[in-house]
């Protein structure tokens, strides 16, 4: 068993294998902590992950993305939620923290919680941290980024119309333009 960051052999990352697990906690909107099983059956009696110090867990950056909603990302990866990890590579903000892309246990790939963010517009497609992404995996980085256009497309989750931000106050000043432009051409 890999009991934290330091003791993932540096082979693993470059070679992107994938590890098991079990989440701990969630402690950004993008960055959680799980507890290595490669048997997720032999944590069947641990229950107390609140309790388990850093240094028996290791921590996770959700590869390729920029979280916004810590308690959307609590949802998706709940205290005791058996999990696949891909791992990617070293943050470049943290060299403590590996990224990876991150599945629930015994589902395929496409329900991808990083996936799952971006499209419920929970989260973005980080532009910081994806030169192994785009190199290694470029249709998972173009998946991110058409997921994220979709969810802005549709207002979901951050992007929703009824928390007005940038994006919404510019199709509002198109929107004026085109009613000037409107009244001007009648004018005439």
């Amino acid at each position: 068993r890999i009991r934290n960051n330091y003791q993932l052999p540096p082979a693993s990352i470059t070679t992107h294998e994938t590890i098991s697990g079990v989440v701990t906690k969630v402690e950004k909107a993008d960055v959680f902590r799980m507890k290595h099983a490669p048997f997720v059956y032999s944590l069947v009696s641990t229950t107390d992950f609140d309790n388990l110090p850093d240094d028996q867990t290791l921590q996770i950056k959700l590869a390729g993305i920029d979280g916004m909603d810590r308690d959307k990302t609590e949802t998706l990866l709940p205290p005791g939620k058996a999990i696949n990890v891909q791992l990617i590579g070293h943050s470049t903000c943290d060299q403590k923290i590996i990224m990876g892309l991150v599945w629930p246990r015994f589902r395929p790939f496409a329900s991808s919680v990083n996936l799952q963010l971006i499209s419920q517009g929970w989260a973005k497609a980080a532009k910081l941290d994806n030169r192994i992404l785009e190199l290694h995996f470029p249709n998972v980085l173009a998946q991110m980024k058409r997921q994220e256009s979709i969810s802005r497309m549709f207002r979901r989750g951050k992007w929703d119309e009824s928390r007005p931000g940038i994006g919404w106050s510019i199709i509002k000043g198109i929107g004026s333009v085109f009613s000037l432009i409107k009244a001007l051409v009648r004018g005439k």
